[in-house]
């Protein structure tokens, strides 16, 4: 199964100490859990070094079909709109 879009399913907004990523539909709260820890070692394209740098904590919320990814720290909505346009971290 090819990995899932999620730039198409997420809803991206500020918040007063980050960036939450709303993920609606085709998510799983166990597939989210691992594309962050996946994510967060900074190996991925998606998600390098440089934005950890500007990352204080992730942390991820609800269940199947709408989960968030909360990403603390100096980081900015169009950051996170192109990393989840490059991810390929969630397996599908």
């Amino acid at each position: 199964m090819p990995n899932l879009d999620l730039s198409q399913i997420s809803t991206v907004s500020e918040v007063e100490d980050g960036v939450d990523v709303l993920m609606q539909g085709d998510v799983t709260r166990e597939k989210v859990d691992a594309m962050v820890d996946k994510c967060s070692t900074g190996a991925q394209s998606c998600c390098g070094p440089e934005f950890f740098d500007k990352v204080t904590d992730l942390s991820v919320t609800g269940q199947d079909r709408e989960v968030t990814v909360h990403v603390k720290g100096e980081v900015t909505t169009e950051m996170l709109q192109q990393n989840l346009a490059a991810c390929d971290c969630y397996e599908g």
